[in-house]
């Protein structure tokens, strides 16, 4: 999401006085509000180390805060996103304790994982392995737009996969936009600049109003 005519995004701190209480500073988290026309949106992006017993206490620290952030901004439209190291069963794969922690979460903060909705939820490849560990969550106030999440594998820049969010009234127009990739990138040589110029020009969401796209 980008800030154009009507709409501005605001990087902010929520969760400082959170993470201090509970003794969490990590800085894996981050929540940036976006004004769009009249409406207020919150998006936040997180990540959750991989399980084990090192990151165990942290990864449930964070998803406290993430609760705290829901007290604070749930009202307005949430969405959540990010590298959640968690397998919830997408795949049939081997169930994990971040599996636990983010389920919880979403009955909680009353939150929709979107990913169900894929038709392919992989999101993660390395060599012959693959997961789904990469996540799309929205609250009430946004799954009552009837978002749409979508994922796109062309985007060679990491082993993950980009996945985002389209919404709104331009969600049509949205579904019918496709992102043309003319080359597999080489992260090491990249031309950058061409690179976050092909993304403004053709990221879906460049729209007016409400149609708005969030990607991860």
């Amino acid at each position: 999401m980008k800030e154009k005519a009507g709409r501005t995004i605001e990087k902010i701190y929520p969760t400082r006085d959170i993470e201090n209480q509970l003794g969490y500073n990590k800085g894996d988290i981050v929540t940036v509000k976006v004004r769009e026309q009249k409406e207020v949106w919150w998006v936040t992006a997180v990540y959750m180390g991989v399980e084990g017993s090192g990151n165990q206490e942290d990864n449930r620290k964070l998803f406290e805060a993430m609760l705290e952030i829901k007290e604070k901004f749930g009202r307005d439209k949430w969405v959540i996103m990010g590298d959640m190291n968690g397998h919830i069963g997408l795949m049939e794969e081997r169930v994990n304790r971040n599996r636990e922690l983010l389920l919880d979460f979403a009955e909680r903060s009353d939150c929709r994982i979107k990913n169900w909705e894929l038709e392919n939820p992989t999101t993660w490849r390395d060599r012959n392995n693959e997961s789904a560990i990469d996540y799309i969550l929205v609250n009430e106030s946004v799954d009552r737009q009837g978002c749409r999440i979508w994922k796109n594998e062309d985007v060679d820049i990491s082993d993950h996969s980009m996945i985002g969010i389209t919404c709104g009234k331009h969600r049509e127009e949205n579904n019918a936009k496709k992102v043309i990739w003319k080359e597999k990138w080489d992260v090491k040589n990249a031309n950058w600049i061409e690179y976050f110029r092909g993304m403004e020009n053709t990221m879906p969401g460049d729209t007016e109003g409400i149609g708005s796209t969030v990607s991860e």
